[in-house]
């Protein structure tokens, strides 16, 4: 019997030991994706008539979050009301560290007063959605 309790003992040590490594490597890469760099923020979302193609046109005022890092346009993706926007359809400059920018965001859709839709920008660490409503 006596042998029986110390298999056991070891056995249990030998689980807790790897019980506790495995929360302190979970804990550990939580705090560095905590630290992402290049995350954005979504301050501000309006939906207006392009008065040259009478279709929606959305101006996207964003915030880069990271203080030493530029994202650059070509790291952001647009979605409205979860479609892709080509590339070739936004026009903005590049966000500097802790900095702002204005994307404009040209769509095919009739611009509608009084629509509402969902605009979402991904970027490099993250991504935001905001309410768009046309007037």
């Amino acid at each position: 019997m006596k042998g029986v309790s110390t298999v056991i003992a070891t056995i249990l040590m030998l689980m807790i030991t790897i019980a506790l490594a495995g929360v302190a490597y979970i804990y550990i890469s939580g705090v560095m994706k905590g630290t992402a760099e290049k995350q954005i923020k979504v301050v501000d979302v309006t939906c207006t008539n392009n008065t040259d193609t009478g279709k929606a046109q959305y101006i996207v005022s964003i915030r880069n979050l990271d203080p030493r890092l530029t994202i650059t346009s070509t790291e952001l993706t647009f979605f409205v009301d979860g479609k892709l926007i080509s590339s070739d359809a936004v026009s903005m400059n590049d966000i500097p560290p802790g900095g702002y920018a204005q994307a404009t965001v040209n769509t095919t859709d009739d611009f509608s007063i009084g629509a509402a839709h969902r605009v979402k920008v991904v970027g490099p660490a993250n991504s935001e959605e905001q309410p768009a409503y046309c007037y």
